[in-house]
């Protein structure tokens, strides 16, 4: 009988362990900035995702880089740089159809979304820019020659 329990109890702390570990999400990324063009270095979550998410921006050797924000702050990277960001939970309404931007990937399954994208447009940053019922994007522009490596890591609060 004590080890019908034993194994009862096991069984159910590994059951906990792996629902508990599977509600944490890790996204990371790589991309290249060219200064001909100017890129966008976009993380897209669901709302009820809390996000903290690490940048490095590193420009070649001899260059700089810009970086562009959506409130108009500008910042000259001339070696590597190094930022955190934290992405709060945000109201989630109930809505029978969840609207996505274009540049997300977001799901149920796949929750956050992490990318670089290249030559980016004024219509893309729109799109960046709207509301969504279920997405929250974090963006930022990049030009110059360089790269960018990020990590986003989320849990459902």
């Amino acid at each position: 009988m004590k080890r019908i329990w034993l194994l009862f109890t096991l069984l159910l702390i590994i059951t906990i362990l792996l629902a508990f570990i599977s509600s944490f999400y890790s996204i990371s990324g790589y991309g290249r900035s060219y200064s001909s063009s100017i890129s966008a270095v976009v993380i897209s979550k669901e709302r009820y995702l809390s996000v903290r998410a690490d940048f490095y921006i590193s420009p070649y050797p001899n260059s700089t880089m810009t970086l562009s924000f959506p409130n108009a702050t500008q910042i000259t990277v001339a070696s590597v740089y190094h930022f955190d960001v934290l992405l709060p939970k945000t109201d989630y309404p109930n809505y029978r159809f969840a609207y996505r931007p274009e540049e997300t990937f977001t799901s149920d399954a796949h929750p956050m979304d992490a990318k670089v994208i290249s030559n980016i447009t004024s219509e893309i940053i729109s799109d960046l820019n709207e509301t969504y019922f279920a997405v929250s994007n974090y963006w930022f522009t990049v030009q110059g020659d360089g790269t960018v490596t990020f990590g986003a890591y989320g849990v459902p609060v």
